[in-house]
């Protein structure tokens, strides 16, 4: 029940809720990704991060400078991603439509 507990304590500010749903979009994202698409400055998105990895809800693999989060692969994070997924509201709505914005950009630092 403790692992549990620490997943929903993971979940239970609205930032980092934030960042998991649009996590739960997308395979992977790089740090700079959520930073613009959650306009949330670097070091309070990088803050939420590293709660969401001690918590179990994030992993996170460097590649060069950027380095990339990803939801874990187990039932719970499964679970928890379709609740969010099912629950968006339209702040969750518009922090997707400035990722779509930014996902589609080539010219982006960590392409």
């Amino acid at each position: 029940m403790s692992e549990l507990s620490s997943l929903f304590k993971g979940l239970a500010d609205h930032s980092r809720l934030r960042v998991f749903y649009l996590l739960c979009l997308h395979d992977e994202l790089c740090v700079c990704y959520l930073v613009e698409a959650l306009a949330l400055p670097q070091s309070s998105v990088s803050r939420h991060l590293g709660k969401l990895k001690h918590c179990g809800l994030v992993t996170a693999e460097r590649r060069g400078k950027w380095v990339y989060y990803q939801l874990p692969d187990n039932e719970a994070v499964i679970s928890l991603k379709q609740l969010v997924l099912a629950q968006a509201d339209e702040c969750n709505h518009s922090d997707a439509r400035r990722l779509r914005a930014l996902c589609g950009n080539e010219e982006h630092p960590c392409h």
